[in-house]
């Protein structure tokens, strides 16, 4: 782990889970924070998103920022 840090210094968190299953479902373990807070945070428009471990998330910006914009245009 040190190694990736190393490597790539612009990392703000990094994580590790060990799974001693059969399958490759990470949902019922925990993960364990190496490096950082363990969550990065996402800005868009006026809004931050916290993105962890288990969050779904999709960076498609353009389309996001299409849906915080609509609020605005229902009410106008």
């Amino acid at each position: 782990m040190q190694f990736v840090l190393q490597q790539f210094p612009g990392i703000t968190s990094l994580l590790y889970t060990i799974n001693t299953k059969r399958n490759d479902s990470l949902h019922d373990l925990e993960p364990v924070v190496y490096h950082g807070k363990g969550y990065v945070i996402e800005k868009l428009e006026n809004f931050q998103f916290k993105i962890g471990p288990k969050s779904f998330s999709r960076p498609i910006h353009a389309r996001a920022r299409s849906y915080t914009e609509l609020p605005v245009i229902l009410r106008s």
